[in-house]
């Protein structure tokens, strides 16, 4: 990710943090699929549980670090063709109904992961299928990821209010700017 490096607040200790755990698990699960495949073939004797704990256990931890380090760097994909077009008064109170909306659905997320799933999943001592993996501790991961979702969310609703959608508005205005003139200008020469 060097382009990262270029945007502002790229250098957060809690994502830098987050990036290094993520790569870490990415690692240990590429050794524990490595030793699962060399013990299978080699000696007959495969790692038990490397399907449920990779499915369970690494998989999840890595997607939902990265739901956090991809909304902070703001790095989802984005569709911009008709927000690109809005005038900035509409693309401030989008991004404002857009955030609470967010913010509301993740808040929602975080409680009935924890009391439906992460609670449960204690009591029952929640297991990956019919092994005796359990995947009750991955499960808390859910909520505390679908809070700190929804304060992100939060930030950008308050930064939008006081009037700053984001860091590239004049970039992506130049740009618009540029492309819509050279757009006129091809069309003019088409005629």
């Amino acid at each position: 990710m060097t382009e990262n490096s270029e945007k502002p607040g790229t250098g957060s200790r809690p994502i830098k943090i987050l990036e290094i755990i993520g790569a870490a698990v990415i690692f240990v699960m590429m050794l524990h699929t490595l030793a699962n495949v060399v013990g299978r073939f080699a000696f007959n004797f495969p790692v038990l549980g490397t399907l449920e704990i990779v499915q369970y256990w690494y998989m999840p931890t890595i997607a939902f670090l990265g739901f956090i380090v991809a909304k902070f760097l703001n790095e989802h994909i984005e569709a911009p063709i008709i927000f690109d077009s809005l005038t900035w008064g509409n693309r401030r109170l989008l991004v404002i109904v857009n955030g609470i909306l967010a913010v509301v659905t993740c808040l929602l997320f975080a409680y009935f992961t924890f009391v439906g799933q992460a609670l449960h999943g204690v009591e029952t001592g929640a297991t990956a299928g019919a092994s005796t993996v359990p995947i009750w501790p991955v499960m808390f991961l859910l909520p505390v990821v679908y809070l700190i979702l929804s304060a992100q969310w939060a930030i950008d609703v308050l930064s939008a209010a006081r009037g700053r959608i984001d860091e590239t508005d004049e970039a992506d205005q130049t740009m618009a700017t540029f492309v819509s003139d050279d757009m006129s200008d091809s069309t003019e020469a088409a005629r």
